[in-house]
């Protein structure tokens, strides 16, 4: 049977003699007092106050003792953590000390003789330790800086409970604001030892700025594709003006917004809508500060601190050039305003295979005796047999190609040479035109290689072109019709409620001007028809006949395997740009943003993924590098090679391990130390050496922004920590009184001890004040 806190126990059992003693006594003292002539009430009084100093008496015959136990001396272990991190740089007045400050006093207090650390000593084994990053040894307190970027509090007591695992460890001195960084949902502390978090200071913080969550978004919109959306948070500001500046990793200012905070106002939402002067990765620091007032020097108002007024971000705009592939059944107005419309794109590189003369028979309209070429092509420079196109070949022109080899057997037959593009264009061209071959190699170009097709309607597309119930078909977002076109009509082009919501399909930043704009364009007369869209397809734009309100969908997208395919119904959408030229650039403006739709997201043969790695809010990512062969099939015979570098020129070489699980995948992991901006460059090199490809990815580390995202007290963090482990939470004025009950308190071991109370000269003191008190009232009553 456990034993129970603080019981009385007894050392003999002479109960019934003690119990004969006391009422022979009490019988003695009832007949003494029986003729005595006094009041009743006197006489009770006179008798209950000896025999109380007779039954204390009586009861030392039986040797009561106290038994109760304490902690054992010596036996157990207590840990002492110091939150080490940059938090507790934080002044809670403007000429007062920091956290830090008022906290490193009053340990060094605790170091002096007769001090907190003296007591706890006397009792407990004591180890002293550090956290921020990580948990580390502490052999004095004057080595606090408080310059740790982060507060790992759940790692660093995890980390402390498997080191003391088999050991007494009774509790957990934490002094700490509760600014943990390393909380991520609910936590069980239950199993953790007893844990007392000692609050430095008052946690009330009079003023301060800090930018607090992020939002970037990235479209394809081309005036401004980026949108950066920061909440600026503040205390204290009432009627002060503050600027939030977005500069670029040069420093060079990009943009700026400004406010001046409210009554009861505490935060506000500043936005930057804007284009990246270059492709690829890049940063930006988005910084908030104070503006003197208006006419006036007027000096700052003092913030806690100035860490939390800034935050990095990382935008990738992807690196080019995007190569598409453009395949037309003939020459068309529609390919010379696509080409003039990327011309003015350098990541957009525009290919052109146009067919200037279907196949013929061998036997139809020869022309010299002898001659089996074409006599489109006499008098050109190639007048090789086998390289000349033939009669029963398609006569097809190259433009923009990379060099004299690339398509020079017309379309790809092989997925090396299709898989090199990014996206392919087929315009008002026939199924026909296509092999079986090439049909499924363009499904298997989406499918498995991520990239991206667009059909785009005419004669010979769609339906008309017979692309039902072929590979090509099936990967449109629409129901091919049989008719195919539709029938003589003028078409109103407009957006659906879902290309309102995609900037990607509007030219205007307001939808006055895009309704104004909308409203000019011209009427179309070419409408390939379709039996509906499919599911999960969207119709972004349509167009209906003047007269009529319902509308056909004229631009369609959905996703198709790894890649994304879309459909432009209409046929003749060059009418576009054959008016006014504010009008040409509207639509150039729209193919450069619907073709940067269609390479969005498609893959490389050599990409990076950046994924957290750690648990409860750690900064240590995983790197997974994929890379994959000319056929877009995964490759395993390859090493790859990674290099980290800091913002501040620090470079890092890792090195990588393959997946187990997955080929193609190569695994690395990397723990910063320094918040900030890091750029990661992964080469793939063949078994010779030479460089098959590379990638260049990013991310911010912004755990010290996170340190300082709240700068009052997290009690409910601290109060919830100390309720499951059985501990308290405390002020630093209460660590005194803690510690002096500390050993009172449950211990891993306890010792038992006991105190005879029959020996404590307070039971005789006791018996003689109430024998005294008897001998008081007899002769205040005249009684002998």
């Amino acid at each position: 049977m456990p034993l129970l806190l603080a019981e009385l126990t007894w050392s003999t059992g002479w109960w019934m003699a003690c119990l004969v003693i006391f009422a022979i006594l009490a019988g003695v003292l009832w007949w003494g007092y029986g003729g005595k002539t006094v009041s009743g009430q006197v006489r009770f009084v006179a008798i209950g106050l000896k025999l109380g100093g007779f039954a204390l008496l009586v009861l030392c015959l039986l040797e009561p003792l106290w038994r109760d136990r304490s902690a054992k001396p010596g036996a157990n272990q207590f840990a002492v953590i110091v939150d080490n991190s940059g938090s507790l740089q934080i002044r809670e007045s403007a000429d007062g000390p920091t956290r830090g400050e008022n906290l490193k006093d009053s340990l060094l207090a605790g170091v002096r003789e007769g001090g907190w650390l003296e007591s706890l000593e006397s009792f407990f084994l004591v180890r002293q330790y550090k956290t921020g990053v990580r948990l580390g040894g502490l052999e004095d307190f004057s080595e606090l800086d408080f310059n740790s970027p982060s507060s790992s509090l759940f790692g660093s007591l995890q980390n402390l409970q498997n080191r003391f695992e088999g050991r007494p460890l009774a509790g957990v001195l934490l002094f700490t604001d509760g600014s943990a960084t390393d909380l991520v949902g609910d936590i069980d502390f239950s199993t953790m030892p007893p844990i007392f978090p000692v609050l430095p200071g008052t946690g009330v913080v009079p003023a301060d700025l800090a930018i607090g969550s992020l939002q970037i978004t990235q479209s394809q919109f081309e005036d401004s594709p980026v949108t950066i959306e920061g909440q600026v948070l503040a205390q204290g500001m009432v009627g002060q003006e503050v600027a939030v500046k977005l500069s670029n990793d040069e420093g060079k200012e990009v943009a700026r917004e400004i406010h001046v905070f409210q009554e009861g106002e505490t935060s506000w939402g500043a936005r930057f809508r804007f284009r990246p002067e270059k492709p690829g990765l890049s940063f930006y620091r988005l910084e908030a500060i104070q503006l003197p007032s208006s006419g006036e020097k007027s000096e700052a108002i003092p913030e806690a601190t100035l860490i939390n007024n800034h935050r990095i971000v990382a935008v990738d705009r992807g690196t080019g050039p995007f190569r598409i592939l453009y395949v037309s059944g003939r020459p068309n107005w529609e390919f010379k305003f696509l080409r003039r419309a990327l011309q003015e794109d350098d990541e957009l590189d525009l290919v052109g295979l146009i067919r200037i003369a279907k196949k013929e028979a061998r036997f139809d309209f020869r022309g010299r005796t002898g001659e089996s070429s074409n006599p489109l092509f006499r008098g050109f420079e190639n007048q090789e047999d086998e390289e000349t196109e033939q009669y029963d070949e398609s006569v097809l022109i190259r433009i923009n190609t990379r060099d004299a080899k690339e398509l020079v057997g017309g379309f790809p037959e092989e997925a090396e040479e299709l898989f090199a593009y990014h996206a392919v264009i087929v315009d008002d061209l026939e199924s026909a035109f296509f092999k079986t071959l090439q049909h499924t190699l363009l499904e298997e170009f989406v499918n498995k290689r991520g990239g991206g097709f667009m059909m785009l309607g005419g004669l010979e597309s769609f339906g008309e072109g017979g692309y039902a119930r072929t590979p090509i078909g099936s990967m449109l977002p629409v129901y091919l019709d049989s008719n195919g076109a539709g029938h003589p009509a003028e078409y109103r082009w407009k957006l659906t409620r879902e290309g309102w919501l995609m900037p990607w399909a509007r030219l205007r930043s307001n939808e006055v001007e895009e309704r104004k704009i909308l409203g000019q364009v011209p009427l179309f007369r070419v409408l390939n028809l379709a039996n509906g869209i499919k599911p999960g397809a969207v119709t972004v734009a349509g167009v209906s006949e003047m007269d009529e309100v319902d509308s056909q969908p004229a631009l369609i997208g959905h996703r198709f395997g790894k890649g994304r395919v879309m459909a432009l119904t209409v046929g003749d959408l060059w009418r576009w740009g054959q008016v006014e030229p504010e009008l040409q650039e509207d639509m150039a403006q729209f193919w450069r943003q619907a073709l940067r739709r269609l390479v969005a997201d498609v893959p490389e043969r050599v990409s990076i993924e950046i994924k957290k790695a750690g648990t409860h809010g750690s900064q240590a990512v995983s790197l997974e590098v994929r890379a994959a062969d000319k056929e877009f099939n995964p490759s395993g015979n390859v090493m790859v090679k990674l290099s980290v570098t800091h913002d501040d020129g620090d470079k890092i070489d890792l090195d990588t391990e393959p997946s187990t699980k997955e080929a193609g995948l190569f695994q690395a992991f990397f723990l910063p130390r320094e918040p900030g901006a890091y750029r990661i460059l992964a080469e793939v090199l063949n078994e010779d050496g030479v460089q098959i490809g590379k990638a260049e990815s990013g991310w911010v580390a912004d755990f010290e922004v996170e340190e300082f995202q709240s700068l009052e007290f997290n009690r409910e963090f601290l109060e919830t920590l100390a309720r499951e482990t059985g501990g308290e939470v405390i002020t630093l004025d209460k660590l005194d009184d803690l510690v002096k009950r500390l050993p009172d308190l449950e211990a891993p071991v306890m010792e038992v001890w006991s105190r005879p109370l029959w020996h404590s000269p307070w039971v005789f003191l006791c018996a003689l004040g109430l024998f005294g008190a008897e001998w008081v009232l007899r002769r205040m009553k005249g009684l002998p």
